[in-house]
């Protein structure tokens, strides 16, 4: 699912679900969601966060990444990353 509120910003939002069935090693189903976020802020500068919770590794991951072209095809960034169980303690 994605909200486009262009030319400012977009915001999109997924689902997956993976069931695996190994027969005599057991069955497990794993659960992933993801929350994206993209703040244009002009042609040149944009922020974007993304979100994501695994339940595989019990993980949950926060990444933001601020972009700015300072001239034609050079860039700098400036990204945060890190990663949490589930009790909201760093894992990294």
């Amino acid at each position: 699912m994605s909200y486009r509120m262009l030319p400012t910003a977009v915001i999109s939002a997924s689902y997956f679900i993976n069931a695996i069935d190994l027969n005599y090693l057991g069955k497990r189903t794993f659960h992933l969601g993801r929350l994206t976020s993209e703040i244009y802020f002009s042609n040149r500068l944009n922020w974007t966060n993304y979100f994501q919770y695994n339940t595989q590794r019990n993980n949950f991951n926060v990444n933001g990444h601020v972009q700015w072209e300072y001239k034609p095809l050079s860039y700098v960034y400036l990204v945060f990353t890190n990663n949490y169980n589930n009790d909201f303690l760093v894992k990294n």
